[in-house]
């Protein structure tokens, strides 16, 4: 079994609520296991902006810049990550931004560990 990692990000509500619910969909037809979806909290981003720079130097102007994201994960067959991640690549997702990782398991355990002297 592979995990896919996806993390969607985006400036609108509307934009990120669509995205995430063709992924859920399309994870659903792909026939994933342990999908799970979480939102992640919002990054704000403050840009300050002088009015005059040369009469007026106190008179600023600020902007405030709000991304939102979330985060999917699910685990598929081999077969159906390589169809996953090729429709969620190919796939046209407006004013949204999306990160994969895809991650195989191992042969050692988790708690495997070598210790050198």
């Amino acid at each position: 079994m592979y995990t896919v990692n996806l993390h969607i990000s985006g400036y609108t509500a509307d934009s990120l609520q669509s995205a995430s619910l063709w992924l859920t969909k399309l994870a659903q037809t792909c026939k994933g296991q342990n999908i799970r979806m979480w939102p992640l909290p919002k990054r704000r981003h403050l840009i300050t902006v002088l009015r005059s720079p040369h009469v007026n130097k106190k008179s600023r102007e600020q902007f405030i810049e709000t991304t939102r994201g979330r985060m999917f994960v699910g685990q598929y067959t081999p077969e159906l990550t390589q169809v996953f991640v090729q429709l969620v690549e190919q796939a046209h997702l407006p004013g949204v931004e999306v990160t994969m990782k895809v991650s195989q398991p191992t042969v050692f355990p988790s708690l495997f560990c070598i210790y050198i002297k």
